[in-house]
């Protein structure tokens, strides 16, 4: 009972997410490869064009709303999984249809500086700037700047130390 159930799982989990080139793989390799494609599917609400991203940046399954501004990942940020960052806001004094469809098209900008790390399911609401190599907590809000070389966590965000940085010099000074 329970083996047809899952075939019937996997068959439909196949023609739901059009698999048919990985058809003739092993169910466990077949699910392997779709586990790994969804953690690693970027998902960009708006404009892509307001997307800047550097070298070496990895996203993961970020999401990355541009409807109120542009977003700018230097080089070598680090996002893990299900990591918000979102420009797009909403007037909640408006009503009905205008609190929808009442979104600024600009003026929520999101920069993180390079080296910087977004832990898992983290949310960067725009504007913010993340300053060279901060950390952000897995979980935590990000509602305005953050001080590079810091560690920011909580909701929202607070900093809760400055990184000791191993074997290098701090980044030279720089503020967000």
């Amino acid at each position: 009972m329970m083996r047809k159930l899952l075939d019937g799982l996997r068959r439909a989990a196949r023609q739901f997410l059009g698999l048919n080139s990985l058809a003739t793989l092993p169910d466990d390799q077949a699910y392997r490869h779709i586990g790994q494609q969804l953690l690693q599917v970027q998902r960009i609400f708006g404009d892509p064009a307001r997307v800047t991203v550097g070298r070496e940046v990895i996203l993961n399954d970020a999401l990355i709303n541009t409807s109120s501004g542009t977003v700018t990942l230097e080089d070598f940020v680090f996002c893990g999984h299900g990591v918000s960052l979102l420009t797009g806001t909403h007037d909640y004094r408006q009503v009905d249809h205008q609190r929808q469809a009442g979104v600024p098209g600009q003026g929520h900008d999101i920069v993180v500086g390079q080296g910087a790390w977004l832990g898992s399911n983290a949310t960067l609401l725009g504007p913010c700037r993340i300053g060279r190599d901060a950390v952000i907590a897995a979980g935590a809000v990000v509602v305005g700047d953050i001080e590079a070389g810091s560690i920011y966590a909580g909701v929202p965000a607070r900093r809760i130390a400055s990184i000791e940085f191993a074997g290098a010099a701090a980044p030279a000074g720089e503020q967000p």
